[in-house]
């Protein structure tokens, strides 16, 4: 049985490059993103079988858990990056950054781990 892993934020720089080498290794990956930025950095992942793609708020909690649950692993790198984007949109990042970064920590299982970049 293949080790399951949630990547929030997988649709961004970091997040893209590690999905292709989670998927590499032949792990189970759901990319969970809000694709604020867009697709592009995952068109060439799409078509694998390995890969389940969900459109998600890490501000959700109640959508985050359901697909959380189901992950032996969590990688959390859903965030608002870099001094001029927070500036752009102040509470979307801060919001974003603080309550998605709780909401990804909640209501683990005592075997679920969880890495946050």
């Amino acid at each position: 049985m293949s080790t399951k892993i949630l990547v929030t934020g997988g649709a961004g720089y970091l997040g893209s490059i590690l999905l292709e080498e989670l998927l590499k290794k032949d792990y189970e990956v759901t990319l969970f993103d809000q694709f604020v930025y867009g697709v592009r950095p995952i068109l060439h992942l799409i078509s694998n079988p390995r890969l389940k793609i969900v459109k998600g708020d890490v501000r959700d909690l109640k959508h985050l858990d359901e697909h959380k649950a189901k992950a032996d692993v969590i990688f959390h790198l859903a965030a608002v990056v870099g001094f001029p984007a927070c500036l752009n949109n102040p509470e979307f990042a801060e919001t974003t950054n603080l309550l998605g970064s709780e909401n990804a920590s909640k209501n683990l299982s005592k075997d679920q781990r969880i890495i946050f970049a």
